[in-house]
């Protein structure tokens, strides 16, 4: 179990969520802990919406910033 700040260190980190055939670019923007598993509110950096989604969905990769601009 995760402590607050052990939480709030995923806010605003961007990754990937797999999504059928597609990894799409996210942003974390909530953090809630339930049942011993970590749930993220993610939005699309080039879309609208958002979704509560387990961590373990998020793959996290370095990227620069010139290729978060590719997606937007």
């Amino acid at each position: 179990m995760g402590t607050v700040n052990d939480l709030k260190k995923y806010l605003g980190l961007q990754g990937l969520l797999r999504s059928g055939a597609l990894d799409v670019p996210i942003i974390i923007n909530d953090v809630s802990e339930s049942y011993g598993r970590i749930n993220v509110l993610v939005a699309p950096v080039g879309g609208t919406g958002s979704q509560w989604v387990m961590l373990d969905r998020i793959k996290f990769e370095t990227w620069t910033k010139e290729t978060w601009l590719l997606f937007m």
